[in-house]
């Protein structure tokens, strides 16, 4: 005999997801909107081109600037954490994950203080530090996770072949 099947759970799951997915959805097409209220008034990509051709644009800099300097951060991180072994290395990878568990209102108020304390004009460089330090912990996280389903041995095996630290590297 063939048990029933639960519609219950599955319904709950679609709804959810519709529910975290549908609001992505709605900024997606009203980007392409042509008009800024909230009635459809034709599609266009007007937004777009006003976007790139923008020449004072700094959010896209911004952007890209500190997601290269938190990945590079991130990465070197992970990796200097994941082959060595020292007293404390728990205590800093709790450390580094702070960032991730503080709401980023909080933390973007304690970067104006800290910056305001230590009376840094503000500008691109507060900001991409900003970003980058809020960035890192999330490349670190991803990245220590692959890291630790890597063998070991497969670096010592291509440094056995030949291959110097730097290539076993990357």
């Amino acid at each position: 005999m063939r048990k029933k099947r639960a519609i219950l759970p599955e319904a709950f799951v679609i709804v959810m997801l519709l529910l975290l997915y549908l609001p992505i959805f709605v900024v997606v097409a009203y980007s392409f909107n042509d008009t800024k209220l909230f009635h459809w008034a034709g599609f266009t990509l007007d937004w777009y081109q006003k976007l790139f051709r923008n020449q004072t644009i700094n959010s896209l800099k911004l952007a890209v600037m500190s997601c290269l300097l938190a990945a590079v951060l991130g990465t070197m991180g992970a990796v200097a954490m994941a082959n060595r072994k020292f007293r404390g290395k728990t205590a800093l990878e709790s450390l580094s994950t702070i960032p991730i568990m503080i709401p980023e209102i909080i933390l973007g108020m304690a970067y104006l203080a800290f910056f305001s304390f230590l009376n840094v004009p503000f500008g691109m460089l507060t900001l991409v530090a900003a970003h980058t330090t809020f960035c890192v912990p999330y490349i670190f996280i991803n990245v220590k996770a692959s890291l630790a389903n890597l063998d070991p041995a497969l670096g010592e095996a291509a440094m056995d072949l030949g291959a110097s630290r730097r290539r076993v590297f990357f």
